[in-house]
């Protein structure tokens, strides 16, 4: 990061390393990090349903101590875990109380070898949650993720007009995304124009 930073490239560095401490973050932040990407993936309630590594709490303190280590805070959630629309509801509620400057919006991708849903979100599903994420995060720049490929295929128009701002290029963790060229096609193919900067 401090290397970066050095280069004056002009790029918002945001860092995604797990549960952190306020020492820690403000170690990131002196050091040239200027955000910081920690997911609160679901609801307090059905965390323990997915995760049995650590606790939800951590994941929210962790958040917490990146807004009082003062980087900017990128958190979100994935949906379609089996999770209901209480628990939707729970975690945008719990983001709006942190208020990050952007949030990833994942759709869950089914994996056999994962003891979760083998069903996809259907198109409506998947755009109720964003729009029910615009309503509770007006000021939050929305980033579509993980998952949006096999939900919307090829026609991904309707996901800008329920709120999104912005799109995540590329592979998603263990699975394959499109080329990033293709994507910025599809985008500037609905009307759009890519911004020069996003900070």
């Amino acid at each position: 990061a401090s290397a970066i930073k050095e280069a004056d490239l002009g790029l918002h560095i945001i860092a995604c390393c797990g549960s952190a401490d306020l020492d820690s973050l403000k170690f990131l932040k002196k050091h040239g990090v200027d955000s910081y990407n920690h997911n609160l993936e679901t609801s307090k309630d059905y965390f323990p349903q997915i995760c049995s590594t650590h606790t939800w709490l951590e994941r929210f303190e962790t958040c917490e101590n990146t807004l009082k280590a003062e980087l900017g805070l990128c958190s979100g959630g994935i949906f379609g875990i089996g999770e209901s629309w209480s628990d939707r509801i729970e975690l945008l509620k719990h983001l709006q109380i942190l208020s990050p400057h952007s949030s990833p919006i994942n759709f869950y991708i089914a994996n056999e070898a994962l003891p979760l849903p083998m069903k996809t979100l259907s198109k409506d599903e998947a755009l109720e949650c964003v729009i029910l994420a615009r309503e509770y995060l007006p000021n939050t720049r929305l980033m579509i993720a993980g998952g949006r490929e096999m939900v919307f295929g090829d026609n991904q128009k309707p996901l800008f007009e329920a709120g999104i701002n912005a799109v995540v290029l590329g592979d998603y963790l263990t699975t394959d995304g499109k080329a990033p060229r293709d994507d910025v096609a599809m985008i500037e193919s609905y009307g759009y124009v890519a911004a020069t900067s996003c900070h």
